[in-house]
C-alpha cells in the first residue's frame, strides 16, 4: 500500500514538473492522458489509486484490462493486448486531438505497451529529442 502511494506520489510529481517545464500553455490542446497497463496477474484494478490520485489532479487517465490476463483468458495470444493499448493510445491522439500521452507499464503491460507504440513512433517526442 505505502509502495503504491509513493508510485502515485513519484507519477504527479513527474506530470507536474513535464507540465510546469515552460512551454507555452495551448489553450486548444487537452490535459496530459496516463494510459496505465497492468503486469500478467492482475486487471486494471491495481492501478485504482494511482489512477484516482491522477484524476484528482485533473489527468485524463484509463486504466486498460488487458484481454490475455486474468480468468477466462483461454488463449496466450499478445495481438488483442496490443489492440487495446493501441486503441487507448489512438483515441487521444488521433482526430486532431493531439493530446500528449504517457504510457506507464507493470512487467508484462510495459512489453506490450513497446508493441502498441510501433503504429505511433512518428508523433513520439521520444524520437523527436533522440541523438541523430
Amino acid at each position: 500500500m505505502a509502495r503504491l502511494l509513493a508510485f502515485a506520489i513519484l507519477i504527479s510529481a513527474l506530470l507536474s514538473f513535464i507540465a510546469g517545464s515552460g512551454a507555452a500553455p495551448e489553450a486548444a490542446k487537452p490535459k496530459t492522458a496516463v494510459i496505465l497497463v497492468h503486469g500478467a496477474f492482475g486487471n486494471a484494478a491495481v492501478w485504482d489509486q494511482v489512477k484516482s490520485c491522477l484524476c484528482n489532479n485533473g489527468y485524463d487517465v484509463e486504466a486498460v484490462d488487458l484481454p490475455s490476463v486474468g480468468k477466462g483468458a483461454v488463449k496466450v495470444d499478445r495481438t488483442p493486448d496490443i489492440k487495446v493499448v493501441q486503441k487507448a493510445i489512438g483515441k487521444r491522439v488521433h482526430n486532431g486531438r493531439e493530446q500528449n500521452v504517457i504510457l506507464v507499464g507493470n512487467s508484462y503491460g510495459a512489453t506490450v505497451i513497446g508493441d502498441a507504440v510501433k503504429d505511433f513512433e512518428s508523433l513520439s517526442s521520444v524520437n523527436a529529442h533522440a541523438p541523430a
